[in-house]
């Protein structure tokens, strides 16, 4: 869906057609990336289906996949009582690491080892990969970060969606059979940003398909942050048989504004194919 054409507005009217058609607000679930872009969604909801909105599971991923890990933090080995590392916590743990095993040294060596130890930690943990495929001097700091999360009782930003991702795709975990018994459809917004574990996520709940997902593959922002840089592509090989509509229409910005739009993208390259067009003015 392109810039200006309605994709949230799409997926809000689709949510409230499911429920109006007769699907159980209960078993409605709406993903999105940030508790701003929640908080809008559950307001739009409201506005359409009144209070039968306050039913829908409408969180972030992160907000989801936490609640997931609250109520089954046995089932995902942490425990009751785990607690989430934020950025400072995980720095000043990834320092402590670099600084085992190691002389004093020079401090500029120091800080350099610890830059790149921090981009390792964000990138490994946001692509899935497990500490013990890495070697060196940054695999082994990796791993004895690993273990203090786990010494501390602790789980990383990251680690909550890939921990969830992973009780969900365990058909034999009491938490998948409660999240596929209780969510019959799902709902996606902003889905250009998605990373790995987050589609992990969704195919553990919603295997057999039942999810729409709306995006502009043209705005996604997050490929710094390991977002999938085919989002929509990676959907489809994991959902087959999806349907692909395009929503090509601005109703938002003047013909001029538009045009120069479409020229800029259209040098992006494996980009979903569409032409924004609209039907106002060209403008000043």
């Amino acid at each position: 869906a392109g810039a200006g054409s309605g994709k949230t507005e799409t997926l809000t009217r689709r949510v409230a057609r499911a429920v109006e058609e007769g699907r159980s607000p209960t078993t409605v679930l709406v993903l999105t990336f940030s508790n701003k872009a929640a908080a809008e969604l559950r307001e739009r909801l409201e506005g359409l289906l009144g209070a039968a909105a306050h039913a829908i599971t409408c969180q972030t991923f992160h907000g989801f996949a936490l609640r997931l890990l609250r109520r089954h933090g046995a089932e995902a080995g942490l425990g009751d009582d785990f607690s989430i590392a934020g950025d400072a916590a995980q720095k000043a743990m990834v320092k402590r690491c670099c600084a085992d095993g190691r002389g004093e040294g020079d401090k500029e060596e120091a800080d350099r080892e610890f830059r790149a130890v921090w981009a390792l930690v964000k990138r490994a943990r946001s692509r899935g990969v497990d500490a013990a495929a890495l070697d060196g001097r940054l695999g082994a700091v990796f791993k004895r970060y690993r273990a203090e999360l786990r010494a501390q009782k602790c789980v990383d930003f990251d680690d909550v969606v890939d921990r969830a991702a992973a009780l969900l795709a365990d058909d034999r975990s009491a938490c998948a059979a409660a999240c596929r018994r209780r969510y019959a459809v799902g709902f996606v917004d902003e889905f250009q940003d998605t990373s790995r574990n987050q589609l992990a996520l969704l195919r553990g709940i919603f295997a057999t398909g039942r999810v729409t997902v709306v995006g502009d593959d043209d705005q996604a922002i997050y490929g710094w942050r390991d977002a999938l840089g085919d989002a929509f592509g990676a959907f489809a090989r994991t959902f087959n048989g999806a349907t692909r509509v395009a929503l090509t229409r601005n109703y938002r910005s003047g013909g001029h504004v538009v045009a120069a739009a479409v020229a800029v993208v259209a040098a992006i390259e494996k980009r979903v194919p569409k032409t924004l067009r609209t039907d106002a003015p060209a403008g000043e």
